[in-house]
């Protein structure tokens, strides 16, 4: 990160970051905080670099602004692509750098903002990956008196150091005489230091930051890198931490179906970074990382790799399976949510997957595959055909997920028997449209009733002769249902009752 290419705000917040909250013309202050930051690089000062207090109480409102300025930035990448400038290009990776650093001090106060967050550090990380160039420009404007007094206030003894790194420079002659409009707008330039290390991998040498341009095609994979942007890495400064054993990382890799050898070189990546290790170190101890099968492979094909960058090819060519591309993207078409499986999840493990597609396929062609193995129900509830982006599709799916969480947990509201306003209350349909108790009575007489009924045709109870199903068998009066006679010489001669009577044996 270079505080020449920051704007206003930004320069504004890292100062804050370090208890410093003087105004000033920009370029003074970005004079001060690209000193900050390399007195901070050499351990020279004794301030604790913390989130202002603005950040902390308002969240909300922080990831707001994140989120403002990196659809901002997006823009400005879009339009670098179609039209390279290298100026452009170095503001654009600064402002990224700010981003990143801004967004780890945020903390949220629910799953949402938390949610919002990852999705924009993630995307910060994604823009980095697709910039390319090298140039810098820095600054070195004159500070006014006001503002020595006013640094001194506010870290104290640490300011003289600060101050002499500034005389170092040459500007102590210019911060005693009074500022003018003129002096504090002159800037000077000077060439940033592009290297080629032994490997022959270009570097490009931020006031803090020292990054391979190489390791834009590891972004996703090594984010560390990317979110140190208040110290710079350690081998510029000539700190290492201590090596954690590569013994006791406990990675390992057995050359069966368990554990793929992507997902083992993704694991033994993402350790490296996390604990300061190379890849010398992990080429000089990779005997620790096989076991079984692995191992025995390991021992007779050693001698055909000189590095780590050699036998991770050799370990793809190997234990990949043949046609590796193909039957991975397959895998991920026919990947679809499970019934339980949080919608967010799921789309992690789908990015995973096509993070390890050896050819990375367009994010139109992931979105669609993603929509189409949603639950059922997302996929109603989604109803659109196309999407900008994966951030995108991932703020709808979260509102989606939201709304049927608050739907599995509705609950039909309760009777309240002694309600404070009695009209207001809520009333059910069965106390709405209850039936008197008379009424009730004769419907349950009439259920018996027809519980005792008797077919005169068929001898069977629970229906009349009338609605039998079965044809007529025998003869029996139709009044009184006696057997073998007709109502013609039937001895009731309409005395009987007729059907609803007891049936004649």
């Amino acid at each position: 990160m270079d505080p020449q290419f920051l704007l206003k705000d930004e320069v504004e917040f890292e100062l804050a970051c370090r208890g410093y909250t003087q105004p000033g013309l920009v370029s003074a202050l970005k004079n001060i905080l690209k000193r900050m930051l390399e007195a901070e690089s050499l351990m020279e000062v004794s301030y604790e670099v913390k989130p202002p207090q603005s950040s902390v109480k308002n969240p909300s409102a922080e990831l707001d602004v994140c989120t403002d300025k990196i659809g901002n930035i997006m823009r400005y990448v879009s339009e670098l692509n179609e039209k390279p400038d290298k100026l452009l290009y170095k503001r654009l990776v600064s402002r990224l750098f700010h981003l990143v650093n801004r967004l780890k001090f945020v903390t949220p106060v629910d799953q949402m903002e938390k949610d919002k967050k990852n999705a924009l550090l993630n995307n910060a990380v994604i823009l980095l990956k697709d910039l390319e160039g090298k140039d810098d420009i820095e600054d070195n404007e004159d500070i006014t008196p006001e503002m020595i007094a006013a640094l001194h206030n506010s870290i104290g003894e640490d300011s003289k150091k600060i101050l002499s790194r500034i005389d170092d420079q040459a500007t102590k002659g210019k911060v005693d005489l009074p500022a003018t409009s003129k002096t504090m707008h002159n800037t000077d330039t000077e060439q940033i230091n592009v290297t080629k290390r032994d490997v022959g991998v270009r570097r490009v040498s931020f006031a803090q930051d020292d990054f391979d341009i190489a390791t834009f095609h590891n972004l996703r994979s090594s984010p560390s890198k990317l979110l140190n942007s208040t110290t710079i890495e350690e081998i510029q400064s000539g700190r290492k931490h201590k090596l954690v054993p590569i013994s006791q990382w406990g990675v390992h890799f057995y050359g069966d179906n368990k554990f793929s050898v992507n997902a083992f070189i993704e694991r033994v990546e993402e350790l490296r970074d996390a604990r300061n290790a190379t890849d010398e170190d992990l080429w000089r101890h990779a005997i620790d990382f096989f076991k079984g099968n692995a191992l025995i492979w390991f021992r007779a094909n050693r001698m055909f790799v000189g590095n780590w960058n050699e036998l991770v090819l050799l370990l793809k060519r190997t234990f990949q399976s043949p046609y590796y591309q193909e039957a991975l993207l397959t895998e991920a078409k026919a990947r679809t949510q499970g019934k339980n499986e949080p919608v967010l999840i799921f789309i992690a493990v789908m990015q995973n997957m096509f993070n390890r597609l050896p050819n990375p396929i367009l994010e139109s062609e992931k979105l669609m595959i993603i929509v189409k193995n949603l639950q059922p129900y997302y996929q109603r509830a989604v109803c659109r055909d196309t999407f900008t982006s994966l951030l995108d599709l991932v703020n709808v799916l979260r509102i989606i997920e939201r709304t049927k969480v608050n739907c599995d947990n509705f609950q039909e509201p309760k009777v309240v028997v002694n309600s404070l306003e009695p009209d207001l209350a809520y009333k059910s349909n069965s106390d709405i449209a209850s039936e008197p108790k008379e009424v009730c009575e004769l419907k349950n007489k009439m259920d018996i009733s027809n519980i005792n009924m008797r077919c005169w045709n068929c001898r069977e109870t629970g229906h009349l002769f009338r609605s039998c199903p079965i044809p007529k068998q025998r003869l029996f009066c139709y009044r009184c249902g006696r057997f073998g006679i007709t109502l013609k010489d039937c001895s009731c001669k309409g005395n009987a009752s007729g059907e609803s009577s007891k049936p004649a044996n």
